[in-house]
């Protein structure tokens, strides 16, 4: 089932990458395993040569790319894997975690959209259920409320220079932070220093809230 599992996930990149094509696929697997597809119902090939998930075959492979995302998150953020490696853990990740341990993973990262490459991840059911009233364990730093405290879980900066800025300043995980203001800048309490920085920043910055 693996192997089928893996084609349909490329079938979904591909589609992704409007590139979803028998040629294309054929690149990478062989012609039984899309004859497979096609007999077992995953797939249906157009006559231009388009190849289409239907059915199950939709549903697995928005099942796997989804966990292969989220796993990409929590290795990159959490245990601070670098981007490029966290590829090769996800390919494993995502065929040994079940459904419910995906959505408790989505839910402790705080349902993001995007994974570290700036692909979409599917939403969940966990992710159609969570509203405001039911905080996720983790939100953005921008969701806190002023004069509340938070202990750092992990960033997203991009910028190196930002990072570096803010490492220097000892904004790290689990250090704890007071939110003072929002407008006309985030402004933070770390330790006896005032910090502050832009909206897309506190965006991009996810805490525990303590209080």
């Amino acid at each position: 089932m693996e192997i089928i599992e893996e084609a349909l996930e490329y079938i979904w990149v591909l589609e992704e990458q409007e590139e979803n094509t028998v040629e294309n696929f054929l690149k990478v697997f062989d012609k039984d395993i899309l004859e497979r597809l096609v007999r077992e119902g995953y797939i249906k090939i157009k006559g231009n040569g388009e190849i289409k998930l239907i059915g199950r075959g939709r549903k697995i492979a928005k099942k796997i790319i989804r966990r292969h995302r989220l796993a990409e998150v929590l290795l990159t953020t959490v245990f601070d894997v670098e981007k490029e490696a966290s590829e090769g853990f996800a390919c494993k990740f995502e065929h040994i975690i079940d459904e419910e341990l995906t959505d408790k993973i989505c839910t402790f990262l705080g349902h993001p959209a995007l994974c570290p490459h700036g692909k979409e991840i599917p939403r969940g059911e966990c992710c159609l259920k969570y509203t405001k009233e039911v905080k996720s364990i983790i939100i953005p730093l921008q969701e806190l409320e002023i004069g509340k405290k938070a202990e750092i879980v992990y960033t997203l900066i991009k910028d190196k220079s930002l990072l570096e800025r803010f490492s220097s300043l000892g904004l790290q995980p689990k250090r704890v932070v007071e939110l003072k203001q929002k407008f006309p800048s985030f402004t933070i309490k770390l330790g006896s220093s005032l910090i502050s920085f832009d909206r897309e920043v506190a965006k991009s910055i996810y805490v525990k809230p303590l209080d």
